[in-house]
């Protein structure tokens, strides 16, 4: 399946929190937790969560908006 990268926090060491555009949807890749703080109450089992650190996500949308003014692909 090829994965477009729409947004990454381009960071130094090795694979960052990024957006990937699939066919069909979106895939986030992001930090594994388990940390009951990160986890919304009641989710199903079949769910994941990842975690994205705010200075990460602040990376992540600004990129983003600037591919969504610049030409996203589709």
């Amino acid at each position: 399946m090829p994965l477009t990268v729409l947004a990454t926090n381009d960071c130094e060491n090795g694979p960052c929190p990024t957006f990937h555009k699939a066919p069909g949807g979106v895939v986030v890749q992001a930090y594994r937790t388990s940390d009951p703080e990160h986890i919304p109450p009641g989710m199903p089992n079949h769910e994941g969560v990842l975690f994205i650190p705010d200075a990460d996500w602040d990376c992540l949308i600004l990129n983003l908006i600037t591919k969504m003014i610049t030409g996203m692909p589709r």
